[in-house]
């Protein structure tokens, strides 16, 4: 039988290589260049540049860089750069780069970055992972950057809008929702000297949180509520804690006219609480409220006219921003 048109001999390569029209090129080893207009396939070992216009695939160890319009394959360690339209996918460690128009997948360590649209996993990241979408890693002691990050282990940081260590978090998670099993859960309730109570649950790494709360205002005659979110740290002292964090709460009623601009029901608030376990899960905190009511945001009339104690300050522009402090008392079930 005649050996197929669209393969090649296989053969050692050194120097350069150029396969023209629609051949798949196929080599031992490659030291040197290669171009391949549809693939190139190394069944040995790479240590120079592949370039194919749609998969580059070495079964062995790769040191130097491999480029594609759809995929690149690496069997062994890759020193150096996959970069594919696509995706790219290296079965044993990477010490160098790899890029990707969808995904890349890493079977073993990543040393380096990684970085797609949509998806990117590896073993362990002494790096930095940049998604669009999600980032997986089960050990990350460098940086992943996405909408979601993944991991197991995390002695980084995390960036994104959700954040999940599985095992542990050392690290940084700054996002909308952190949650390491080693964290902040907890759920809280609370209620302020003008009878206004909230109840919120708090989730995040050892040190930093995110805030989800709802509450009433119990003293009012209108039914008022309001719902909303924060993000906070805690400083942990043996069975004593405190915390300090920054709030942004909706606030409803009623008579809540719904076509009012969202900004104007928005209430912006800093806060700063102690607290102590006192029963085995269940501490009880006290703390001050800085509510700051804005003009163009949420203003609370009969909260600004009924304060003890309150601070006034023009910017220049004739309207007042009043800050109004509430001292508030709570307990939290961790």
């Amino acid at each position: 039988m005649a050996p197929s048109p669209y393969v090649t001999e296989e053969a050692d390569t050194v120097g350069t290589n150029v396969a023209l029209f629609l051949t798949v090129d196929t080599v031992v080893a490659l030291r040197g260049a290669s171009i391949g207009i549809v693939g190139m396939l190394v069944t040995e070992e790479c240590a120079g540049v592949m370039a194919a216009g749609v998969y580059n695939h070495v079964s062995g160890p790769t040191d130097g860089t491999l480029l594609s319009g759809v995929y690149s394959f690496c069997g062994g360690d890759t020193r150096g750069a996959m970069i594919s339209g696509v995706f790219t996918w290296a079965d044993s460690s990477v010490t160098g780069v790899q890029l990707a128009g969808l995904f890349n997948h890493l079977s073993g360590p990543l040393m380096g970055v990684q970085v797609s649209s949509i998806y990117n996993d590896a073993e362990s990241v002494q790096g930095v992972q940049v998604s669009g979408f999600v980032n997986s890693s089960h050990d990350v002691t460098g940086a992943q950057i996405g909408l979601v990050n993944v991991a197991g282990n995390v002695s980084g940081a995390q960036v994104g809008l959700i954040n999940i260590a599985t095992e542990e978090n050392q690290g940084l998670a700054l996002g909308l929702f952190n949650y390491a099993p080693d964290g902040i859960f907890g759920v809280e309730a609370w209620v302020d000297e003008a009878l206004v109570s909230s109840l919120g649950v708090a989730i995040g790494t050892r040190s930093l949180y995110s805030l989800f709360l709802c509450g009433r205002d119990f003293a009012s005659d209108d039914e008022r509520w309001h719902f909303g979110l924060g993000w906070g740290g805690r400083f942990t002292f043996g069975q004593f804690f405190v915390d300090t964090d920054v709030l942004l709460t909706s606030h409803h009623s009623r008579n809540t006219d719904w076509s009012v601009p969202i900004e104007e029901t928005l209430l912006p608030h800093i806060r700063l609480k102690t607290g102590m376990q006192v029963l085995g899960e269940l501490a009880v905190f006290i703390g001050a409220d800085f509510q700051f009511h804005i003009p163009g945001l949420y203003v609370d009339e009969h909260a600004v006219r009924t304060a003890w104690g309150r601070i006034d300050i023009d910017f220049g522009d004739g309207r007042l921003t009043t800050i109004v402090p509430r001292l508030f008392f709570g307990v939290e079930l961790f």
